[in-house]
């Protein structure tokens, strides 16, 4: 359902004995830890979240099945807002879903808001804004798709400027609604830097290019400092200078990631994996694709393309594959690492056990670096059949992970023993020469509960904090039928979990910083 006019989000904050109109405040004096921000500082770190900007971390929860008011898989997103004392996360929650004052639109069955989540400053004013997709948004179509920003205020998420509305048809933004496009199906964030404006790159890969089906697109935005879209850009494999062509299920857009790879300009470019893409007669083998300068208005967009058959790539090309899976990178001084995963990759005998392809950059573009698997000397596990190493990646940068960027795992069918599909994660050091892993599961290595069948620990992860705490959430959606996040603060102390009685499919979806 489009909305009429999109309004501020007045949510209710629910704690588990109360509901208040806003995020609760620490009773005592004030400091400049605890500001009640009158208005959001300006002065946000890049690794700290902090969407009413009172100087306590905060973090989002997204559950996309989430039934509302009876309507299965309407989606909804717990915001999770710290408090003096409490760590990341712990104080009061606000539950938003499209049925929540000022939210645009309206919940109905099928949207799943939330399926994607992203947390960044748009609008630079100090408090962290958050983006959520409904790729199941019907829109005159079926499926079309839909993605609303929310604003950091003082006052919580929504309680400032007015909650804004985008989908194909939306002033500015390029191509129209149509059923089954799911645009916002993915989504990638980054901040203002040097000529850009702050991007959303929304995909759409169930779009349908010309007459094939399937092929897909990623949708580029750029937004005025009062937080509204200035312009966008469509790009596809049709696009003039990116490599290949628009193919029937390639699915271009499912996978996309903004950095900055070729250094030429100091503007965003867009890495876009493509799993899916049929290289040569191998069906899935999958690629990736950077776009260098995508905001720049140009007659061809300077690009290179990465497969398996790519020199210093390791592996062949095989059908199935999936390389291109996940891109995420790591930005330290020296450089940038892109990681992309190939979940499908067979590694001695054993079918879809999957690897990580790590690439650096110091501005010249991709150079192949090194791989990780469950075979890499040093490395936590073993390779075994259907495990699916590299469907789920999460870079995380120095000053979050505490000294060395790290690439994180996630492994939610790792079979644990003879309990299937229990889930785990692994954290490899991206700076070491070794790998220096760290394994996680429940029931060990200081995270709560136990492992059980189809629990799919480490389905989604993400990152939170500021100055005082750094965690690593590791999303649990299927755990209690319920779903479930670990709380793992970087350093060492023991975890704590996140649960929610109103969800189906709770941390299917993180988002807090990079």
């Amino acid at each position: 359902m489009r909305p009429a006019q999109a309004g501020t989000l007045g949510v209710a904050v629910v704690t588990a004995a109360f509901t208040v109109a806003g995020p609760a405040r620490a009773h005592g004096p004030s400091t400049s830890k605890e500001r009640a921000a009158q208005e959001c500082s300006g002065d946000l770190a890049a690794n700290a979240s902090d969407f009413n900007g009172d100087g306590h971390a905060d973090a989002a929860v997204a559950d996309p099945f989430a039934g509302v008011d009876g309507l299965s898989d309407a989606g909804a997103v717990t915001i999770m807002y710290g408090e003096s004392g409490g760590g990341t996360g712990e104080g009061p929650r606000a539950r938003v879903t499209q049925n929540s004052p000022g939210v645009p639109g309206g919940a109905e069955e099928g949207d799943r808001f939330g399926f994607a989540v992203e947390a960044f400053n748009l609008d630079a004013d100090g408090c962290t804004d958050l983006v959520v997709s409904a790729p199941g948004e019907d829109l005159g179509a079926a499926d079309a798709g839909a993605v609303t920003v929310m604003f950091g205020s003082p006052g919580g998420l929504g309680s400032g400027r007015p909650t804004l509305w985008i989908d194909q048809d939306t002033a500015n933004i390029p191509g129209g609604d149509e059923r089954g496009d799911q645009f916002g199906y993915r989504l990638s964030t980054a901040p203002a830097m040097g000529p850009d404006a702050a991007t959303i790159v929304a995909g759409s890969p169930y779009e349908d290019v010309g007459s094939v089906r399937d092929a897909g697109a990623a949708t580029a935005m750029w937004f005025t400092g009062a937080g509204q879209v200035a312009a966008a850009r469509w790009f596809d494999q049709d696009t003039p200078g990116v490599p290949g062509a628009p193919e029937a299920a390639d699915l271009f857009g499912s996978d996309v990631e903004l950095t900055q790879v070729s250094g030429s300009s100091g503007r965003w470019d867009l890495i876009a994996g493509l799993p899916y893409e049929d290289v040569g007669s191998a069906s899935d083998a999958g690629a990736v694709t950077v776009i260098e300068d995508i905001a720049e208005a140009r007659s061809s967009y300077p690009s290179q393309w990465w497969s398996q058959d790519t020199s210093g790539v390791a592996g062949g090309v095989e059908a199935g594959d999936l390389f291109g899976t996940d891109p995420e990178h790591v930005v330290t001084p020296e450089g940038t690492y892109v990681a992309v995963g190939v979940p499908g990759e067979a590694l001695d005998g054993a079918a879809n056990a999957g690897m990580a392809q790590v690439f650096r950059t110091s501005g010249g573009g991709l150079q192949p670096q090194r791989v990780f698997h469950q075979n890499t000397p040093g490395a936590e596990g073993a390779v075994e059949p259907s495990d699916y190493f590299g469907g789920v990646l999460h870079g995380v940068e120095r000053p979050v992970a505490g000294g060395e960027a790290r690439l994180v795992v996630g492994l939610p069918y790792e079979d644990l023993g003879n309990v299937q599909d229990a889930g785990a994660v692994q954290s490899f050091s991206l700076d070491a020469s070794d790998v220096q892993d760290r394994w996680f599961e429940q029931g060990s290595s200081g995270v709560s509960d136990s492992p059980e069948s189809r629990d799919e620990f480490g389905s989604a992860l993400g990152t939170a904090g500021d100055q005082d705490e750094q965690v690593l959430l590791v999303g649990v959606p299927r755990e209690n039928a319920r779903g479930l996040v670990h709380v793992l603060p970087f350093g060492g102390a023991g975890d704590r979990t996140w649960t929610s009685g109103e969800a189906e499919r709770f941390g299917f979806g993180l988002a807090g910083h990079r």
